[in-house]
């Protein structure tokens, strides 16, 4: 059998793949993913681009017209701080009328905090079913939002950018 290169969308698959299951075999372990977790799934994600921001200048923009609609936070200790907060609110046992609502909310905390300087939408989302597996909600982190999200990208980017929006 003949062996070729894989395309980038393939390894992208098989990075997420990795990266979820590196995660949930974390939180079947510990209970837990803490900071340097996110970093690891992130590194698994982004080979070429891990780790988190330490330039300045980063700022989400309208593709179309450049618009600013969003900076995020600054500075590795400022991201550092954020990012152990959400670890606190993601590792926090909810109650059960509030599970999904708080994994919305980790979710638009993650996107606003953007620690990354590549892949924070694909590694935000990998924490959703890994947040529902942690709070005992899904036996394991079957649950692929992704495609719904991108499917439906221009709604979700306007929803999320109603959040950062500050009028």
């Amino acid at each position: 059998m003949e062996e070729r290169e894989l395309s980038p969308a393939e390894k992208e698959a098989l990075n997420y793949t990795e990266a979820l299951f590196k995660g949930a075999a974390r939180i079947s372990e510990k209970r837990f993913l803490a900071t340097n977790d996110y970093i690891t799934l992130q590194k698994i994600l982004e080979p070429n681009n891990q780790g988190l921001r330490r330039l300045p200048g980063t700022q989400l923009a309208n593709p179309n017209t450049g618009t600013v609609y969003y900076t995020p936070p600054t500075g590795e200790s400022k991201i550092r701080d954020l990012l152990a907060d959400f670890e606190k609110y993601f590792n926090q046992e909810a109650p059960a009328h509030e599970v999904f609502s708080r994994m919305a909310i980790l979710h638009y905390q993650f996107e606003a905090i953007h620690p990354f300087p590549d892949g924070n939408g694909r590694t935000g989302r990998m924490l959703m079913p890994l947040y529902l597996m942690n709070q005992s909600r899904l036996p394991v982190p079957v649950l692929f939002i992704s495609h719904y999200i991108l499917e439906h990208r221009d709604e979700y980017y306007e929803r999320i950018r109603a959040v950062y929006i500050q009028e």
